[in-house]
């Protein structure tokens, strides 16, 4: 069809999905037409033996002209064998990339929260056509000096960037081999008096009754911060963590103690919920902590637990990491040994708290 600004205008809008109308002026150009009610220009080409598709812009914030003007000079760019340039910034081609691969990600909803908290305040705002290698290398050289773990952001990262080059979006090469530094490993252990002040400190910030969670449970952060009311049973007093959230990939239960109650209004799903009540809460915790004036990270937090157990309450080291919900390490344990000694716990969990009470010396 050769289309008009009036023709893209008026086209009739599916009832479902989308539908796609090729523009019989421009090779490879097509407008895409969605039932919510969006028109996008997008470009078919072909690279390295594959039909590619690559979203140029949405009307009306672009012309007709301009999505031309704009197919015309990527292809050209494809026949030379440089970049195809979309005018996007690095947020815009993630986005795209998201939409089009999340079904086929391991984890998406996670490659997102590492993109939105690690990524996009750094190069989101980059254009394409601006983005180098030194990029990349000055976010490995910043989360090494701030100590953060880059495996996982520097993954998303890279499946990103190569996916990008694999569309002929960005050069071969753009990123590079290797993997960012690892961070000196943190060994920190909190003493009693720390963690009594981290207590009495959890008492006066907005979400108490998510630091009591934490530091009476012992479970891991994700673990509690994603809680939903679903998973509680208050009239046996128990919370079954399903198998997803759990590092090991095994259901875990944990005792309720009354002095993790009262928990918060119930607004959604989630017992700590963000503003909007539409998802768990996504604050960093290891940045709200350090309100504390503790010098302590969430992981500090259950060494800190697994030491002033074992020294403070004589607890054995079975029952301590069925507490963490570590993996057993011995074939008894993970074979034979079935008991979650759940009420043993909650006993560790009342002493723990008693202990926690108590005068910072």
């Amino acid at each position: 069809m050769k289309l008009t600004e009036a023709a893209v205008r008026n086209l009739p809008l599916p009832s479902t999905g989308s539908t796609r109308i090729k523009d019989d002026k421009q090779r490879g150009l097509a407008v895409v037409l969605s039932a919510g009610g969006s028109r996008s220009f997008v470009l078919r080409y072909s690279q390295h033996g594959k039909q590619r598709q690559k979203r140029i812009g949405q009307w009306p914030e672009m012309t007709l002209a301009q999505a031309r003007d704009r197919a015309a000079a990527m292809l050209l760019a494809l026949s030379t064998g440089r970049p195809i340039q979309t005018g996007q910034t690095m947020a815009d081609a993630f986005e795209d990339y998201w939409k089009s691969r999340k079904l086929t990600l391991a984890r998406p909803q996670n490659d997102l929260r590492q993109w939105q908290m690690h990524l996009a305040p750094q190069i989101g705002t980059i254009p394409i056509s601006e983005f180098r290698t030194s990029d990349v290398r000055e976010l490995w050289s910043k989360w090494t000096r701030k100590g953060l773990s880059a495996r996982t952001p520097s993954r998303v990262l890279g499946h990103f960037i190569r996916t990008l080059e694999d569309d002929g979006v960005l050069a071969q090469g753009t990123m590079p081999r290797g993997a960012p530094s690892a961070p000196q490993r943190r060994d920190r252990t909190p003493t009693l008096d720390e963690m009594r002040r981290v207590w009495r400190w959890a008492q006066t910030d907005k979400r108490p009754s998510l630091w009591r969670w934490l530091i009476l449970t012992g479970a891991r952060r994700r673990e509690v911060s994603e809680l939903r009311w679903d998973e509680l049973d208050l009239d046996l007093m128990v919370w079954t963590c399903p198998a997803v959230r759990m590092k090991a990939r095994r259901q875990q239960r944990w005792a309720i103690i009354e002095p993790m109650l009262p928990l918060p209004r119930r607004r959604s799903d989630w017992v700590w919920s963000n503003r909007a009540g539409t998802g768990p809460l996504s604050n960093e915790l290891s940045v709200l902590i350090k309100r504390s004036g503790v010098d302590l990270a969430p992981h500090d937090l259950r060494r800190g637990l697994a030491v002033a157990w074992a020294e403070h309450l004589g607890v054995d080291d079975a029952t301590i990491g069925l507490q963490l919900a570590h993996t057993p390490s011995s074939i008894t344990g993970t074979t034979y040994q079935r008991s979650d000694r759940l009420e043993q716990r909650r006993e560790l969990m009342a002493r723990w708290f008693e202990l926690l009470e108590r005068p910072v010396t």
